[in-house]
Protein backbone atom coordinates (compact mmCIF):
# COMPACT_ATOMS: atom_id res chain seq x y z
CA UNK A 1 0.00 0.00 0.00
CA UNK A 2 1.30 3.71 -0.45
CA UNK A 3 1.02 5.85 2.10
CA UNK A 4 2.85 9.32 3.43
CA UNK A 5 2.68 9.89 7.08
CA UNK A 6 3.92 13.45 6.77
CA UNK A 7 2.64 16.36 5.05
CA UNK A 8 1.52 20.20 5.45
CA UNK A 9 -2.17 21.78 3.81
CA UNK A 10 -3.11 26.02 3.86
CA UNK A 11 -4.28 24.51 7.84
CA UNK A 12 -0.57 25.37 8.70
CA UNK A 13 2.20 26.25 5.74
CA UNK A 14 1.19 23.88 3.09
CA UNK A 15 0.18 25.35 -0.62
CA UNK A 16 -2.82 23.02 -1.07
CA UNK A 17 -5.96 22.88 0.95
CA UNK A 18 -6.96 19.47 2.30
CA UNK A 19 -9.49 19.07 -0.65
CA UNK A 20 -6.54 19.51 -3.18
CA UNK A 21 -4.51 17.67 -0.99
CA UNK A 22 -6.71 14.49 -0.50
CA UNK A 23 -7.42 14.65 -4.51
CA UNK A 24 -4.01 14.39 -4.99
CA UNK A 25 -3.54 11.42 -3.25
CA UNK A 26 -6.49 9.78 -4.82
CA UNK A 27 -4.73 10.57 -8.23
CA UNK A 28 -1.24 9.57 -6.68
CA UNK A 29 -2.64 6.15 -5.92
CA UNK A 30 -2.22 6.70 -1.55
CA UNK A 31 -4.33 3.97 0.43
CA UNK A 32 -3.48 5.90 3.57
CA UNK A 33 -2.80 9.10 4.68
CA UNK A 34 -1.51 11.38 7.96
CA UNK A 35 -1.74 14.80 7.91
CA UNK A 36 0.63 16.57 9.82
CA UNK A 37 0.01 20.51 10.13
CA UNK A 38 1.53 22.79 11.92
CA UNK A 39 0.55 22.71 15.55
CA UNK A 40 -3.12 21.91 14.07
CA UNK A 41 -5.35 18.80 14.42
CA UNK A 42 -6.62 19.10 10.42
CA UNK A 43 -9.77 17.18 11.42
CA UNK A 44 -10.95 17.65 7.76
CA UNK A 45 -8.18 15.05 5.74
CA UNK A 46 -9.96 12.36 7.46
CA UNK A 47 -13.12 13.23 6.58
CA UNK A 48 -12.30 13.79 3.30
CA UNK A 49 -9.75 10.51 3.21
CA UNK A 50 -12.92 8.39 4.20
CA UNK A 51 -14.90 10.35 1.18
CA UNK A 52 -11.89 8.89 -1.48
CA UNK A 53 -11.59 5.29 0.00
CA UNK A 54 -8.97 6.23 1.76
CA UNK A 55 -7.65 4.94 5.06
CA UNK A 56 -6.21 7.81 7.77
CA UNK A 57 -5.90 8.95 11.46
CA UNK A 58 -5.05 12.18 12.68
CA UNK A 59 -1.63 13.90 12.68
CA UNK A 60 -0.40 16.99 14.08
CA UNK A 61 3.43 18.09 14.04
CA UNK A 62 4.23 19.47 16.60
CA UNK A 63 7.00 22.55 18.19
CA UNK A 64 8.25 21.46 20.63
CA UNK A 65 11.30 22.98 22.61
CA UNK A 66 14.34 21.15 24.23
CA UNK A 67 14.49 23.61 27.16
CA UNK A 68 16.82 21.97 28.78
CA UNK A 69 19.32 21.62 25.45
CA UNK A 70 19.38 25.74 24.59
CA UNK A 71 15.65 25.70 23.80
CA UNK A 72 17.15 23.39 20.74
CA UNK A 73 13.26 23.36 18.50
CA UNK A 74 12.11 19.93 18.13
CA UNK A 75 9.63 19.21 15.76
CA UNK A 76 7.43 16.00 16.72
CA UNK A 77 4.83 14.40 14.50
CA UNK A 78 2.12 12.88 16.40
CA UNK A 79 -0.40 9.98 15.51
CA UNK A 80 -3.55 9.00 17.43
CA UNK A 81 -6.89 7.90 16.23
CA UNK A 82 -8.82 10.82 17.65
CA UNK A 83 -6.95 13.05 19.37
CA UNK A 84 -8.34 14.40 22.92
CA UNK A 85 -8.35 16.32 26.48
CA UNK A 86 -5.21 18.36 27.47
CA UNK A 87 -3.35 18.43 23.66
CA UNK A 88 -6.42 20.48 22.27
CA UNK A 89 -5.82 23.38 24.63
CA UNK A 90 -2.15 23.30 24.05
CA UNK A 91 -2.26 23.69 20.49
CA UNK A 92 -4.93 26.79 20.95
CA UNK A 93 -1.97 28.42 23.01
CA UNK A 94 0.05 27.65 20.35
CA UNK A 95 -1.32 29.07 17.68
CA UNK A 96 -2.00 32.26 19.47
CA UNK A 97 1.44 32.79 20.58
CA UNK A 98 2.21 31.99 16.78
CA UNK A 99 0.59 35.11 15.72
CA UNK A 100 1.84 37.49 18.22
CA UNK A 101 5.00 36.06 17.35
CA UNK A 102 4.97 36.48 13.91
CA UNK A 103 3.22 39.51 13.86
CA UNK A 104 6.09 40.90 16.25
CA UNK A 105 8.75 39.75 13.55
CA UNK A 106 7.16 41.65 10.95
CA UNK A 107 7.15 44.82 12.86
CA UNK A 108 11.01 44.28 13.74
CA UNK A 109 11.67 43.71 10.14
CA UNK A 110 9.65 46.72 8.55
CA UNK A 111 11.85 48.95 11.30
CA UNK A 112 14.93 47.30 10.08
CA UNK A 113 14.45 48.56 6.62
CA UNK A 114 12.75 45.12 5.42
CA UNK A 115 9.66 46.08 2.81
CA UNK A 116 6.73 44.25 4.48
CA UNK A 117 3.67 45.28 5.70
CA UNK A 118 1.67 43.47 8.01
CA UNK A 119 -1.93 44.25 6.47
CA UNK A 120 -0.50 43.09 2.85
CA UNK A 121 1.05 39.89 4.59
CA UNK A 122 -2.04 38.92 6.05
CA UNK A 123 -3.83 39.85 2.94
CA UNK A 124 -1.60 37.48 0.79
CA UNK A 125 -2.33 34.75 2.94
CA UNK A 126 -5.93 34.73 3.20
CA UNK A 127 -5.91 34.91 -0.12
CA UNK A 128 -4.17 31.43 -0.43
CA UNK A 129 -6.36 30.24 2.18
CA UNK A 130 -3.71 29.56 4.33
CA UNK A 131 -5.10 29.63 8.23
CA UNK A 132 -3.56 32.70 9.55
CA UNK A 133 -4.02 32.04 13.00
CA UNK A 134 -1.22 28.96 11.90
CA UNK A 135 1.39 31.25 10.33
CA UNK A 136 5.30 30.97 11.31
CA UNK A 137 8.99 31.70 9.67
CA UNK A 138 8.11 30.27 6.93
CA UNK A 139 5.57 32.25 5.64
CA UNK A 140 7.37 35.11 6.73
CA UNK A 141 10.57 34.21 4.42
CA UNK A 142 8.49 33.05 1.20
CA UNK A 143 6.60 37.01 1.36
CA UNK A 144 9.50 38.66 2.27
CA UNK A 145 11.35 37.61 -0.86
CA UNK A 146 8.31 37.85 -3.39
CA UNK A 147 10.29 41.69 -3.42
CA UNK A 148 13.53 41.27 -4.82
CA UNK A 149 14.60 44.22 -2.99
CA UNK A 150 14.45 42.78 0.06
CA UNK A 151 16.87 40.25 -1.08
CA UNK A 152 19.75 42.49 -1.24
CA UNK A 153 18.65 44.16 2.02
CA UNK A 154 19.49 40.76 3.75
CA UNK A 155 22.23 39.92 1.95
CA UNK A 156 23.65 43.69 3.30
CA UNK A 157 22.84 42.95 6.49
CA UNK A 158 24.10 39.36 7.04
CA UNK A 159 27.59 39.56 4.82
CA UNK A 160 28.57 36.59 2.78
CA UNK A 161 26.97 33.99 4.68
CA UNK A 162 24.08 34.74 3.43
CA UNK A 163 21.80 32.15 1.52
CA UNK A 164 17.92 32.81 1.18
CA UNK A 165 17.58 29.28 1.83
CA UNK A 166 19.18 29.57 5.40
CA UNK A 167 17.42 32.87 6.11
CA UNK A 168 14.95 31.14 8.71
CA UNK A 169 17.59 29.96 10.89
CA UNK A 170 19.81 32.68 10.24
CA UNK A 171 17.68 35.56 10.96
CA UNK A 172 13.81 34.47 12.45
CA UNK A 173 14.99 32.02 14.69
CA UNK A 174 15.86 32.78 18.38
CA UNK A 175 19.06 30.63 18.12
CA UNK A 176 20.04 32.14 14.88
CA UNK A 177 23.60 34.13 14.37
CA UNK A 178 22.03 37.14 13.06
CA UNK A 179 18.55 36.72 15.57
CA UNK A 180 18.36 40.32 15.69
CA UNK A 181 17.52 41.00 12.46
CA UNK A 182 14.20 39.56 12.50
CA UNK A 183 13.73 37.23 16.13
CA UNK A 184 11.42 37.85 19.17
CA UNK A 185 12.66 36.90 22.45
CA UNK A 186 10.06 38.53 24.23
CA UNK A 187 7.20 35.81 24.39
CA UNK A 188 6.28 33.31 27.26
CA UNK A 189 7.78 29.79 26.49
CA UNK A 190 4.75 28.79 24.54
CA UNK A 191 6.02 25.46 22.68
CA UNK A 192 5.24 22.41 25.01
CA UNK A 193 8.32 21.05 26.37
CA UNK A 194 9.43 17.48 24.90
CA UNK A 195 8.26 16.15 28.35
CA UNK A 196 4.65 17.30 27.85
CA UNK A 197 4.85 16.07 24.61
CA UNK A 198 5.15 12.95 25.71
CA UNK A 199 2.60 13.62 28.05
CA UNK A 200 0.51 14.14 25.65
CA UNK A 201 1.02 11.82 23.05
CA UNK A 202 0.75 8.59 26.45
CA UNK A 203 -2.68 10.55 26.67
CA UNK A 204 -3.76 9.90 23.70
CA UNK A 205 -1.88 6.44 22.84
CA UNK A 206 -0.59 8.06 20.49
CA UNK A 207 2.87 7.70 18.71
CA UNK A 208 5.06 9.97 18.96
CA UNK A 209 8.06 10.50 16.31
CA UNK A 210 11.22 12.89 16.06
CA UNK A 211 10.48 14.41 12.17
CA UNK A 212 13.64 14.26 9.76
CA UNK A 213 16.39 13.94 12.08
CA UNK A 214 18.50 14.79 9.24
CA UNK A 215 17.21 18.21 9.49
CA UNK A 216 16.62 18.36 13.27
CA UNK A 217 19.75 17.63 14.00
CA UNK A 218 22.86 19.41 13.19
CA UNK A 219 25.01 16.12 12.84
CA UNK A 220 24.81 12.51 13.28
CA UNK A 221 27.04 13.00 16.70
CA UNK A 222 24.34 15.51 18.71
CA UNK A 223 21.50 13.48 17.11
CA UNK A 224 23.07 9.92 18.98
CA UNK A 225 23.86 12.47 22.00
CA UNK A 226 19.99 13.69 22.80
CA UNK A 227 17.77 10.97 21.76
CA UNK A 228 18.22 8.55 24.39
CA UNK A 229 16.68 11.82 26.66
CA UNK A 230 14.27 12.16 24.00
CA UNK A 231 13.01 8.39 24.34
CA UNK A 232 12.97 9.08 28.37
CA UNK A 233 10.25 11.48 27.79
CA UNK A 234 7.89 9.68 25.68
CA UNK A 235 9.05 9.84 21.80
CA UNK A 236 8.64 5.88 20.92
CA UNK A 237 9.57 6.52 16.74
CA UNK A 238 11.90 8.03 14.44
CA UNK A 239 10.65 9.49 10.88
CA UNK A 240 13.21 8.60 7.88
CA UNK A 241 12.43 11.35 5.72
CA UNK A 242 12.02 11.01 1.77
CA UNK A 243 15.74 12.60 1.76
CA UNK A 244 17.70 10.88 4.68
CA UNK A 245 20.66 9.87 3.29
CA UNK A 246 22.07 6.79 3.66
CA UNK A 247 24.49 7.21 6.54
CA UNK A 248 21.95 9.11 8.75
CA UNK A 249 19.23 5.77 7.42
CA UNK A 250 22.41 3.38 8.68
CA UNK A 251 22.30 5.67 12.44
CA UNK A 252 18.32 5.84 12.86
CA UNK A 253 18.39 1.64 11.99
CA UNK A 254 20.52 1.16 14.77
CA UNK A 255 18.90 3.80 17.09
CA UNK A 256 15.74 2.34 16.33
CA UNK A 257 16.72 -0.96 16.97
CA UNK A 258 18.50 0.07 20.42
CA UNK A 259 15.57 1.30 21.90
CA UNK A 260 12.85 -0.56 20.20
CA UNK A 261 11.43 1.77 18.60
CA UNK A 262 8.42 2.32 15.68
CA UNK A 263 9.61 3.99 12.21
CA UNK A 264 7.67 6.49 10.44
CA UNK A 265 8.09 7.33 6.90
CA UNK A 266 6.72 10.78 5.15
CA UNK A 267 7.58 13.26 2.01
CA UNK A 268 7.14 16.34 4.01
CA UNK A 269 5.28 17.49 1.50
CA UNK A 270 4.55 21.41 1.36
CA UNK A 271 2.67 21.09 -2.66
CA UNK A 272 5.36 23.90 -3.00
CA UNK A 273 5.10 25.34 -6.74
CA UNK A 274 8.62 24.60 -6.85
CA UNK A 275 10.77 21.57 -5.48
CA UNK A 276 13.22 21.57 -2.87
CA UNK A 277 15.30 19.02 -1.36
CA UNK A 278 13.60 19.13 1.76
CA UNK A 279 10.53 18.56 0.85
CA UNK A 280 9.04 15.66 -1.66
CA UNK A 281 5.92 15.44 -3.29
CA UNK A 282 3.02 13.45 -1.79
CA UNK A 283 3.53 9.98 -1.32
CA UNK A 284 7.41 9.76 -2.29
CA UNK A 285 9.37 7.60 0.16
CA UNK A 286 12.79 7.14 0.91
CA UNK A 287 14.59 5.64 -2.32
CA UNK A 288 17.34 4.30 -0.79
CA UNK A 289 14.71 1.48 1.49
CA UNK A 290 13.74 -1.45 0.81
CA UNK A 291 9.78 -0.98 -0.54
CA UNK A 292 9.27 -4.22 1.31
CA UNK A 293 11.13 -3.85 4.67
CA UNK A 294 9.04 0.03 4.59
CA UNK A 295 5.74 -1.77 3.76
CA UNK A 296 6.63 -3.96 7.03
CA UNK A 297 7.56 -1.09 9.50
CA UNK A 298 4.29 0.43 8.65
CA UNK A 299 2.19 -2.07 9.38
CA UNK A 300 3.58 -1.96 12.40
CA UNK A 301 3.20 1.73 13.13
CA UNK A 302 -0.64 0.96 12.21
CA UNK A 303 -0.67 -2.14 14.54
CA UNK A 304 0.60 0.44 17.24
CA UNK A 305 -2.23 2.53 16.89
Amino acid sequence: MKFDLHFHTTFSDGHKTPEEAVQIAKKNGLGFIACTDHDIINTRIPELARMYGIETLEGVELSSADYGNKNKAAHLTCYARKFQGRILSVLDNIQEAKTSKVLQQIEKLQKGGFLIEEEAFLEYWTKLGSNIANLNNGNIKEYLFKNPLNEAIAREKIGETYEQATFVRQALSRTGDFAHIGSVDNLPEYEPSVEICGELAKENDAVLSIAHPNYSFKSIEEFQNLVPSYVERGVNALEIHYSTPPDWIQTILETRNRFNLLLTFGSDCHFNPKRDGKHGTLGELNSHMDPTFIENEFRKFREAL
